[in-house]
């Protein structure tokens, strides 16, 4: 029996693979947004895939692209401000869209005279000002 035992155990050890460390920059302080990072964690689903995953808390002295160009986390949670790092030559890959809208609402009272439609307005001067910020060009690099 006992070597039986033995045996099952020398078995199982060479068939155990080692986890593929890896590390998830968080873009904000814990939240109900990442909390599909922890359960995946708790519930051992990135170790069922070959993964030992460590969620790296939120920092507001760094910045989780910087983290991950410097090879100090493997991935990292962005915004759409990716987009800008990505224009300014920034070597970044986008694996996954995770949230497709804003929870941002625009409200006014009725009495407030606002006859137009405010959102495109509104997001008609976000873009401008965001272009401007960024010192970014309307035309593509591949239309010029």
């Amino acid at each position: 029996m006992k070597l039986i035992t033995i045996i099952l155990l020398f078995a199982t050890l060479l068939g155990a693979k080692e986890l593929e460390k890896v590390s998830l920059q968080l873009q904000w302080l814990d939240q109900f947004q990442f909390a599909g990072y922890y359960m995946a964690k708790e519930k051992g689903f990135y170790k069922k895939a070959g993964l030992d995953v460590t969620l790296k808390k939120f920092n507001n002295k760094i910045m989780p692209i910087d983290e991950v160009l410097n090879k100090k986390a493997t991935y990292g949670v962005g915004r759409s401000s990716l987009i800008v790092d990505r224009s300014k030559g920034k070597e970044i890959v986008l694996l996954a869209s995770i949230f497709q809208s804003s929870p941002s609402v625009l409200i006014s009272t009725k009495d407030s005279g606002i006859k137009y439609n405010v959102p495109t307005k509104i997001n008609h001067l976000i873009q401008q000002f965001y272009l401007k910020s960024y010192k970014i060009n309307k035309k593509a690099k591949n239309d010029e």
